[in-house]
């Protein structure tokens, strides 16, 4: 676990010293470099159709993952609007606040079924 914790931090730092020098190139507007690649229908345009719903599926995940409680909801508005730092700072810190039951305790209580043994 400390090495997975290391890189989630990793990846943190990378991405906000790439955050800040993008926008100190070329300033806070990305709605431009996002959206004209996806009207062009070219391979960026692609991959960022792609990522944005990945981007969704995350927030959605978030969500669900709460029991669509306000906060939960409130954090799945969130995780598409700030990506992989907001989800890198959910994981490092939900295990400190509420550490995760096991993945038979989770589906037993999710489904109030017995899990499936092979």
């Amino acid at each position: 676990m400390a090495q997975f914790r290391l890189l989630l931090i990793a990846i943190t730092v990378v991405i906000v010293v790439f955050t800040i020098a993008a926008v100190a190139n070329d300033g806070w507007d990305l709605l431009p470099h996002f959206f004209d690649p996806i009207v062009e229908l070219s391979w960026q345009g692609q991959f960022n159709v792609d990522f944005i719903t990945y981007l969704i599926l995350s927030g959605v995940w978030m969500a669900w993952r709460g029991g669509f409680t306000g906060v939960s909801i409130g954090l799945g508005l969130f995780a598409p609007l700030l990506g992989i730092l907001f989800l890198d700072l959910a994981k490092l810190a939900i295990p400190i606040v509420h550490p995760q039951p096991s993945l038979l305790v989770e589906w037993k209580f999710r489904t109030n079924q017995k899990p499936c043994r092979a």
